[in-house]
């Protein structure tokens, strides 16, 4: 009951104010891409960088986790692509399936999860965590979109895209400085807290209020599998991994918070800017993000009554 009250609580009434807010015209379209882009550009990567560089370098870079998540994650990516292939004929919307199946919306969910659950050195590891798992997530939706959609980002796209990310822009350059113990000036130490604090709020509210129900016509069976991969499967294996290899309490919300976020709204964006079944995206983003609460809750538990 704490739990809900204090982590998940404060995580629901925002993503609902933003459905309300836009609904009764109060957040306009534009205010929503520009506020999910001020977030992605700049209050992001501050809060990023603000948190792990004042954090121990060895407890926020904590090889262990980010090993055993991304073995997972790719583990589970190959899984996911083999069953879809045997399962959903629709070629072009086999791509957009996988994709919805693991992709989980880190930066705004998961990091409020964490911010809302952990201290300041838990958080910091937290946040590597989720750098970690953001490379590995856009180089396997690029992939698997690209081998099924008429529309291709190329090699050269990717990485740009990827070099050129703020987010881990943010946490590469957070980790030189609490590697070296370097200090930032008070005024810039200040204003980067400032920007740090637009985060959460701003994100959970353009969130909300992106959350589209569309068409769901023939798409029942692919909801469901998303929707049990992304809220169920995926958390299941992050924890069983987790337990399997020894990891802590902490570490293992970690990878709960992390894994049980619903699908990443990027996740719509790249399948219609890539020709894909775009209704399909937004409706699994949509219903993961309902879904998911209930089942945080559950998983939380879990884990600190000794699984």
């Amino acid at each position: 009951m704490q739990f809900s009250v204090d982590v998940i609580g404060p995580v629901v009434i925002l993503l609902a104010a933003g459905k309300l807010l836009h609904a009764r015209g109060k957040l306009s379209d534009d205010f929503i891409a520009n506020g999910s882009s001020l977030v992605f550009n700049f209050a992001l990567p501050a809060l990023l960088f603000i948190s792990i560089s004042q954090a121990n370098f060895e407890q926020a870079a904590n090889i262990s986790l980010i090993s055993i998540g991304l073995l997972t994650t790719l583990a589970f990516f190959v899984a996911s692509a083999v069953v879809v292939q045997l399962m959903f004929p629709c070629r072009a919307d086999r791509g957009v399936i996988v994709q919805g199946s693991f992709r989980a919306n880190l930066g705004v969910v998961g990091l409020a999860y964490a911010a809302n659950a952990f201290g300041p050195n838990d958080f910091a590891q937290a946040s590597v965590f989720m750098g970690a798992l953001v490379l590995l997530y856009n180089v396997l939706s690029v992939w698997v979109l690209n081998l099924y959609l008429p529309k291709r980002m190329n090699l050269w796209q990717t990485l740009i895209s990827l070099l050129s990310n703020p987010i881990m822009l943010a946490i590469l350059a957070a980790l030189a400085f609490t590697y070296n113990n370097w200090q930032l000036p008070q005024i810039v130490k200040t204003s980067t807290q400032y920007f740090a604090q637009l985060t959460l709020p701003l994100a959970l509210l353009c969130t909300g209020a992106a959350i589209r129900f569309r068409g769901m016509r023939g798409q029942l069976n692919a909801l469901v599998f998303a929707i049990v991969c992304k809220c169920l499967l995926y958390p299941l294996a992050m924890i069983g991994a987790g337990v399997y290899w020894g990891l802590g309490e902490t570490e293992l919300l970690t990878m709960l918070f992390m894994s049980i976020a619903p699908t990443a709204a990027v996740s719509f964006i790249m399948v219609k800017k890539m020709g894909g079944n775009a209704d399909l995206a937004a409706n699994i983003v949509a219903i993961t993000t309902i879904v998911s609460i209930p089942i945080t809750l559950l998983g939380y538990g879990w884990v600190i009554n000794g699984l």
